[in-house]
């Protein structure tokens, strides 16, 4: 699929019901960081859920709502999955400046 910045996506349900999901990407009042709004239409209804400062890096963000609207993440699941990536981001990064003073202890001895 190709996508804006903004994906949007329709579908129907099993029960026949019309779905509109928008992923839009949000900038900081800085221009340094990056989040994600994502709204679901249903029936008049709208939900709407934010997380703002994901990333500094556009593209990486800009990744994330590509994944989403391929998944057709919806406002219920969408902030555990956020909270989810950013707690894995940063357990990678944690583990490899573990790693990285490790390498450079053993080089001392």
């Amino acid at each position: 699929m190709l996508f804006s910045d903004n994906p949007t996506i329709t579908f129907t349900t099993e029960n026949n019901k019309s779905i509109t999901i928008e992923y839009i990407l949000t900038v900081s009042d800085k221009k340094s960081e990056y989040g994600i709004t994502i709204s679901l239409y249903e029936n008049g209804n709208i939900q709407t859920k934010t997380v703002n400062s994901i990333s500094t890096n556009k593209n990486e963000v800009t990744s994330l709502i590509k994944t989403f609207a391929n998944n057709k993440v919806t406002p219920t699941t969408f902030l555990d999955i956020v909270y989810d990536y950013i707690a894995n981001k940063y357990s990678i990064w944690l583990r490899n400046q573990h790693l990285r003073t490790t390498s450079l202890e053993s080089q001392c001895l």
